[in-house]
């Protein structure tokens, strides 16, 4: 899905979404839920990926609701978050 639409322009892949799901078979509804897995493949890397979902004494483990919540947030408070939930 990301090479499918490489555009920085989020709204241009956006509303190729509903498309995309169709094409896979889904509902409109799952265009969400595409967009969303985008929009997290575009902001986080592999290994914040696993220190996110990693359990340690103290720390917080995100969850997918969690990480989507993140995502609708600017970079700083983001940042900002998941730093407090790491450290809590």
């Amino acid at each position: 899905m990301n090479r499918l639409y490489l555009t920085d322009d989020l709204r241009y892949g956006e509303s190729h979404m509903p498309t995309l799901a169709e094409a896979l078979g889904k509902s409109a509804s799952f265009a969400d839920k595409l967009w969303n897995a985008r929009l997290f493949w575009n902001k986080y890397e592999r290994s914040e990926v696993r220190s996110l979902c990693k359990s340690s004494a103290g720390s917080f483990v995100l969850t997918w609701s969690h990480m989507q919540s993140l995502l609708s947030l600017d970079d700083e408070n983001r940042t900002e978050i998941q730093d407090d939930c790491w450290n809590a």
